[in-house]
Parts: structure tokens; C-alpha cells; sequence
């Protein structure tokens, strides 16, 4: 390293090039290894801008440790494209009070961390705290508890507008800047492709009928996995019949939100 270059050379490359590679949680088999291009770095302009509501001039949190694509979510690319100040906090356990303290320290704007830890912040005295400087709370990575919606809602002002995405994609259905949460819903499609809900036959489902969450991918939009590296099959399987499978399953309202199944 003392002998290494202080200068990085750049390095040509093509938007359709290999950018990164995330693990996936290997929650149903070994781990798949999810690739990405250089568009998905350009793809969280909407998580950071339209989800998270980076302020340029305010300072983001988002509560994710590094082994997860979340962390990427709320510490990188979108962050960084809207000018916004990151707080980075790195802790061996989780305590409510430190997280809520660093909140009213340093006048956090914007705020972002998993339903569980919403409800461990839940179960301290969050009436002391000031939260005259956060402008919005988001939350993503599991079904946020209504109540817990309802809790925060009452006790600072602010609803937390919840957000679904994976490993293989940016956030793809979300509650974003104008719309107004719904309790137990993760919002609406974001507007980069058109998604849908399919049945078992492909076809569009009708609202409070429960379906596969699809992205079409005719032609591919930014963010998407380009595949799972040296798995063909399984790449196939999710692409397939010109859309992107999630396995996730969800209904829509008469509004078009999403509530997700499983």
C-alpha cells in the first residue's frame, strides 16, 4: 500500500458492463451471486430523491450493515447524487437510546432503518427527544406493523413511508414524495418500469387479488440484476415470457397500493 499510487486511473467501461456483485441472502438454497451494471448506481436517484427524501442541505441516516444491499441503498449512489450529508454510525449492539440521541444531536433531516428497529426505538421514552429537525422516516426489509405506523405518527407527527425492493433491483415499489402512506401498505410502483401484479398464468391482476410482483423487461429498465453470475438457469427462471420475476406476492387496492404477502 506505501507503495501504491495516490492517483486511480480511470478505467474505461460501458454502462452494460459488470459493476458489482451482491450475495443474495440464500434464504431458499446456497447463495446466488447477483450482478450488476453500471446503470444501478444511476438507479437510486430514485431511492435517495423520491423515497428517502434526501435534502442536499439536511443529513441522512440510514441504519444497515455493510454485508446488506440496503447499506448501498442508504449510505451510496443516490445519497451521493443528491449532495445529501451522510451520518455514519457504527455500533456492536443496538441500543434505542443511542439511535434516538444521535437523532436529536445532529439534527437528522432524514431517516431510515428496518421495521424491528422501529419497534426496539418504540420501547424507549420517545417523547423526550426532539424531532423538530426530521422531515420524513422510511423504513424497508420486512411488512412495517401497523401499530408501529400509528405509534410514530402520534408521538412525533411524522408517518414512515415504507419502501420494497431486493438485492436485484432498486426500491421498486415505495411510498414516495406526495403521495400519503397507508397503513401495512409499501406504497405504490415506483414510475422507472411498468410493474405489475401476475397470476399464475401471467395475466394482470385485478385489486385484492394477490400476485407475483413483475418489473417488464422489454427493455430491461436501469437497476435490474443483468444476471446471476454463472447460473444461467437461474437467471432464466426469473426472466422469463419479457419480465423479471420477483417471487414476492402482493395485492393492490382500488388505489393501486401495494400490501405485501409473502
Amino acid at each position: 500500500i506505501r507503495n501504491a499510487s495516490p492517483r486511480l486511473g480511470r478505467i474505461p467501461n460501458d454502462t452494460c458492463d459488470p459493476f458489482l456483485i451482491y450475495f443474495t441472502s440464500g434464504t431458499s438454497g446456497e447463495p446466488k451471486m447477483a450482478l450488476h451494471t453500471h446503470d444501478y448506481a444511476a438507479a437510486h436517484l430514485c431511492t435517495a430523491k423520491w423515497w428517502h427524501g434526501i435534502d442536499p442541505e439536511g443529513v441522512h441516516l440510514t441504519i444497515a450493515d455493510t454485508g446488506w444491499a440496503k447499506c448501498t441503498w442508504g449510505k451510496f449512489y443516490g445519497q451521493w447524487f443528491m449532495e445529501g450529508c451522510q451520518l455514519v454510525y457504527d455500533f456492536d449492539r443496538f441500543h434505542g437510546d443511542e439511535i434516538l440521541s444521535l437523532l436529536q444531536e445532529y439534527r437528522l433531516t432524514t431517516f431510515c432503518c428496518p421495521p424491528t428497529m422501529w419497534r426496539m426505538l418504540s420501547r424507549e421514552d420517545v417523547d423526550s427527544y426532539d424531532f423538530s429537525s426530521i422531515q420524513r422516516f422510511t423504513t424497508a426489509g420486512e411488512a412495517l406493523p401497523p401499530d408501529q405506523f400509528e405509534f410514530w405518527l402520534e408521538h412525533t407527527g411524522h408517518a414512515i413511508y415504507e419502501g420494497f425492493g431486493q438485492t436485484e433491483s432498486p426500491v421498486i415499489v415505495a411510498n414516495v414524495i406526495g403521495m400519503k402512506p397507508r397503513p401495512a401498505s409499501m406504497g405504490r410502483p415506483m414510475p422507472f418500469a411498468h410493474i405489475a401484479l401476475l397470476d399464475e398464468d401471467g395475466n394482470e391482476c385485478e385489486p385484492g387479488e394477490e400476485g407475483e410482483i413483475c418489473i417488464e423487461c422489454c427493455p430491461k429498465p436501469a437497476g435490474i440484476i443483468y444476471e446471476y453470475y454463472k447460473e444461467p438457469e437461474k437467471t432464466a427462471d426469473v426472466f422469463r415470457g419479457g419480465w423479471y420475476h420477483t417471487g414476492d406476492v402482493a395485492y393492490s387496492d382500488e388505489s393501486g397500493y401495494y400490501y405485501y404477502c409473502g
